[in-house]
């Protein structure tokens, strides 16, 4: 529990500093700041490529966030921490290109959590009404409800050529990845 309190005093520290640091508009609304353009999906990619097990550790490993994508088009999720587990049934995802040339996989009912238990707990899935996601690959927001909307982005480094990674939150400098579990 001592453990848990600390992680969330940190990180309210770090959303307090990064939001001191974000640009403000006239209207005093938080600004996506310009970031390099994603990378885009390799030469041949295709939805059916995401099909299989992708993990995320969020800070260091202390929770983990499993989706299980199959190609008929249902995924679940499977997220440990302490105290916060659960397992959710099958439920759908989808797949769509942006112009740019990367993609957005859409998890109906998935919860967004990078062991911010608020947003976790968020019954139905998605972002909590009024918060808002920063799209790394382009500068605006994301606002998604019922689902979370993760980016498949290029990464020639990585073995099928992308990797899926979540939008920033806004107020926030950090983002997590998912890797394929092989």
């Amino acid at each position: 529990m001592q453990k848990r309190c600390l992680r969330m005093l940190v990180l309210t520290l770090l959303g307090a500093l990064s939001i001191g640091c974000a640009g403000f508009s006239g209207e005093g609304r938080i600004e996506p700041t310009e970031s390099p353009r994603c990378l885009a999906l390799p030469q041949g990619f295709s939805s059916n490529d995401l099909v299989g097990t992708w993990v995320a550790k969020y800070f260091g490993g202390l929770a983990t966030d499993t989706l299980v994508l199959r190609e008929d088009g249902s995924y679940k999720q499977v997220y440990r921490s302490d105290p916060t587990s659960f397992e959710s049934g099958w439920q759908d995802w989808s797949f769509e290109y942006h112009p740019s040339g990367y993609g957005l996989l859409h998890l109906e009912g998935m919860r967004r959590c990078d062991d911010i238990s608020p947003i976790c707990d968020e019954p139905g899935g998605g972002l909590p009404d009024g918060e808002l996601a920063i799209n790394q690959c382009e500068p605006e927001y994301l606002s998604y409800s019922g689902e979370v909307i993760l980016l498949v982005v290029g990464m020639p480094d990585r073995p099928l050529g992308f990797r899926l990674q979540h939008a920033r939150l806004a107020g926030s400098d950090w983002f997590y990845t998912f890797e394929l579990e092989e």
